[in-house]
């Protein structure tokens, strides 16, 4: 999860997304194409879940219903 705070705002949720088998510092690079642009006032947050044995499939709804529920603010207006 990314957030940013703007002024005295309180802090919003920019992008929600799973690494799965994945280095975060590699999935982190991926966006830095616009995060470089928001880049003052950022934060990242890591979580994992906490049982042994969980699947792709249960991993992608816990992103989706994060997603829904939080609705991250759109990030496509810095997308290349």
């Amino acid at each position: 999860m990314i957030t940013r705070k703007w002024g005295k705002y309180p802090q919003k949720i920019f992008y929600i997304g799973m690494t799965y088998r994945r280095d975060f510092s590699k999935r982190l690079s991926e966006h830095m194409y616009w995060l470089s642009q928001v880049i003052s006032n950022v934060k990242v947050r890591l979580g994992y879940p906490v049982e042994k044995s969980h699947s792709y499939k249960r991993l992608r709804d816990a992103e989706s219903l994060l997603i829904y529920v939080y609705e991250p603010l759109e990030v496509s207006k810095y997308e290349k």
